[in-house]
């Protein structure tokens, strides 16, 4: 099995099918996430409600994150990717039809959530693995910042949106976020059948061993120097997408889970902390706020 040929341009049907998907479905999680806590606050005006939400959005990344990670590298990528946000825009729908019968129980919508959360375990670190499955290791730098920027993008289109879509009617946000996914779906499609990592670097077929789960974590015990940089979407992709590249397939799966675990634990400052250029002042702000500074 060969590996993905180099395209004459860069912009090649995969790569703007993948940078079109990261960009639909960055801006509906982004939208979804400026909805759903304007509309559980209206709903009970306590800021432990929100807490809850938060911990429901992120409790499927670290529950699954031994899980989602084999499975990026087991099967092939574009097809879970499909599949999550599939079930996504199906979580969408739900949350509209609830918006729209005007109950103020947020249980339900907790319950929607979770189910939403358990489909971008499973899709997010699948599709941050596919830049190195679709263009040859000199051109990951390309890639990768083009796919960070897509992912800023839809970080501030996103809650404006979002924000925008709910003073006009509660429902908005969430059937944006449907066709958003919907729109993902058809573009993560676009990217074809790229040869992946499981197939050039993955053990040979046999039992699924609790050991093949944690040796990401393993890894990154042993490598404690690449921890930190995975704040920075651009510098931690390229290292985990070229370990995809040369043999590091479960690792580079199961770490980016930690990543995506990481990035839902910061989306309550919009993402914007995870950006070199603009983490120090941010994160300077809020231990100025905890510190009483301000």
């Amino acid at each position: 099995v060969t590996g993905p040929e180099s395209p004459r341009s860069p912009w090649s049907r995969p790569v703007v099918g993948l940078l079109l998907a990261v960009f639909c479905s960055s801006a509906a999680v982004m939208a979804g996430i400026t909805a759903l806590g304007k509309q559980v606050f209206d709903a009970t005006g306590e800021e432990l409600a929100l807490g809850i939400l938060g911990l429901v959005e992120f409790l499927p990344a670290a529950l699954l994150v031994l899980v989602t990670g084999t499975v990026a590298d087991r099967f092939e990528r574009r097809r879970i990717v499909s599949a999550a946000f599939s079930g996504e825009a199906l979580f969408a729908v739900g949350l509209a039809v609830y918006a729209a019968s005007g109950s103020v129980r947020v249980v339900p919508i907790y319950l929607l959530v979770l189910g939403f959360g358990a489909c971008r375990a499973f899709g997010a670190p699948a599709i941050r693995s596919m830049p190195a499955d679709i263009v040859p290791p000199e051109q990951m730098p390309w890639l990768v910042a083009r796919f960070s920027i897509m992912w800023q993008i839809a970080a501030v289109v996103g809650p404006v949106a979002g924000g925008f879509l709910y003073a006009v009617s509660p429902t908005g946000p969430y059937v944006l976020m449907a066709a958003l996914f919907l729109v993902a779906v058809v573009a993560i499609n676009l990217v074809g059948s790229p040869v992946t990592v499981a197939e050039t670097t993955a053990p040979p077929p046999g039992p699924n061993r609790l050991s093949d789960a944690v040796e990401g974590l393993r890894f990154i015990r042993r490598h404690p120097v690449d921890v930190p940089r995975l704040d920075q979407p651009a510098v931690g992709q390229v290292v985990l997408h070229r370990r995809a590249h040369t043999g590091g397939g479960h690792h580079s799966a199961i770490a980016q889970d930690l990543e995506m675990a990481r990035d839902q634990r910061l989306g309550k400052l919009q993402g914007i902390g995870q950006f070199s250029d603009v983490a120090r002042p941010v994160r300077q702000l809020v231990q100025d706020e905890d510190a009483g500074g301000l």
